[in-house]
């Protein structure tokens, strides 16, 4: 699940027949279609009564199995899509108050084909010398050559590559990949630092899991690594409770992950209050329920705003934003773009609305992903609430050991719904990690969100709670799940 620049992306243009709704009506086109991603545009109904767009799609013709609403907007980008498939297409308008639908548009289908894209990790990044350093080729794409370039004029094909940096120094890695797609490269910038041995060095790290640690020779005039991230886990329950953070933050985020599955009543987790020393948080219950609730266990995130780099060369950002959209999206660009699609973490961190509301997002890019909030149906206004901030923290995908903590990031198949669904860890942890889980698409529009449990050092079953106040569903369409396990 790759994307491509944009200066790689294949044109198609298909024009389907016209079809009718609500006397208005539109043509179906696939604008772009690149990486694992597509564009699809069309020309806009012209009805007073129009609401939006949703958009189908699936592996089989005529037979749709995932959707997208586009809002008002005649034009959507789909990632996440099956290298070397095909997909078929096809659009309905639906009125504004959402009681009325047209007909399916005509078909429009087209074949993903992924490029190649650049990428590796490494097991450590300074020390001393002799430092040996184990270098994994983890690109995308029909990859049938490489070639390493460590910085110090030697070189490598293999896959995965030892490398033992033996003169003190700060180096450059580049790893360039080719197949029948391209060639394409990566470079870390001053990746390696290896030190001399026969200095004295101070290590500048936080032991409460700062995110960024570097070693410098005593007597250097850099400054001690920023300590810019914690994360911790708790028991809460529908009482407010504050939680102190180890260190006091100049301007915090911040975020948590799904609730444990300790109770099967749908619930949302509601914060407020958040200062540079610590935030408050409970449980609270959709509000066709009677609103107590038993213990839970909650894990949560806490950042310094702004753009970071880990220690691994991982990037990592955290921003909010004031928004009311309800049952709508709001856009957010990133400071930076990501080298590749990052995980994100989003949830409410105010309390000017009191009715239940959560977070989700959908469409997720390297430059940017969407957020809404959501209200439970049976509310007597589901679409407005009032505005709230949305914090979010978005993870470039990527496992590294820390020197204080072993993290890993990274995204689920296309296969979480209603059933628990068990997403193994690629590296195993010594004890069960903190984990947080979040829902990465909205195949689905009912309010909902995900529950927890049987996390161990191996993995953690997830899935997704819809809340029922209309109707006793709790059947969900697949979404695609993004996680970050952090050791405790």
């Amino acid at each position: 699940m790759v994307s491509l620049s944009l200066n790689k992306q294949i044109f198609l243009r298909y024009v389907v027949p016209t079809i009718f709704f609500l006397g208005g009506a539109f043509f179906l086109f696939i604008e772009k279609s690149y990486a694992a991603d597509v564009t699809l545009a069309w020309d806009a109904v012209s009805t007073p009564n129009l609401g939006g767009y949703q958009v189908f799609y699936s592996q089989n013709s005529n037979k749709y199995s995932d959707s997208i609403d586009a809002g008002n907007k005649t034009s959507i980008r789909i990632q996440g899509l099956q290298d070397g498939t095909k997909y078929f297409f096809s659009v309905k308008a639906y009125s504004a108050d959402r009681t009325t639908a047209g007909n399916y548009s005509n078909e429009i289908s087209t074949l993903i084909t992924a490029p190649i894209t650049a990428n590796f990790s490494e097991n450590d990044t300074s020390g001393y010398a002799p430092l040996l350093v184990n270098f994994t080729d983890t690109s995308a794409g029909n990859i049938t050559k490489r070639n390493w370039d460590f910085g110090d004029g030697t070189t490598s094909i293999a896959p995965t590559a030892i490398k033992a940096y033996s003169k003190p120094g700060i180096y450059t890695v580049t790893l360039m990949v080719s197949g029948p797609n391209g060639t394409e490269t990566k470079t870390k910038t001053n990746l390696i630092t290896v030190m001399d041995p026969g200095l004295s060095s101070v290590a500048t790290a936080n032991t409460s899991g700062s995110g960024s640690v570097s070693t410098q020779p005593l007597g250097a005039s850099t400054e001690q690594a920023a300590d810019f991230f914690e994360a911790g886990s708790l028991d809460i329950t529908d009482k407010w409770q504050y939680v102190s953070f180890n260190r006091t933050f100049n301007d915090p985020v911040v975020v948590t992950g799904s609730l444990s599955d300790n109770s099967k009543e749908p619930t949302v987790v509601r914060i407020r209050n958040v200062t540079p020393a610590g935030f408050e948080v409970r449980i609270q219950e959709w509000e066709y329920l009677d609103g107590k609730h038993t213990v839970e266990t909650l894990n949560y995130l806490v950042m310094e705003r702004g753009r970071h780099t880990l220690e691994d060369g991982s990037q990592v950002e955290a921003g909010s934003v004031l928004t009311d959209r309800t049952g709508q999206y709001e856009s957010i660009d990133f400071a930076e773009t990501f080298p590749i699609k990052p995980v994100v973490f989003t949830a409410v961190t105010s309390l000017n609305g009191s009715d239940a509301v959560t977070t989700r997002v959908q469409n997720i890019y390297p430059d940017g992903f969407q957020v809404g909030m959501q209200k439970q149906e049976g509310s007597s206004d589901p679409w407005q609430h009032a505005a709230e901030t949305v914090s979010y923290i978005a993870w470039e995908p990527s496992a590294s050991d820390m020197p204080t903590r072993d993290f890993e990031a990274h995204f689920s198949a296309e296969d979480v719904d209603h059933l628990p669904y068990r997403i193994e860890y690629q590296n195993s942890f010594v004890n069960p990690p903190i984990i947080l889980v979040a829902m990465q698409t909205t195949a689905d529009e009912d309010p909902a969100n995900l529950r927890w449990s049987a996390n161990d050092a191996f993995g953690v079953d997830v899935r997704v709670s819809e809340e029922q106040s209309k109707d006793d569903d709790l059947v969900h369409a697949r979404e695609i799940v993004g996680y970050l396990a952090i050791s405790r």
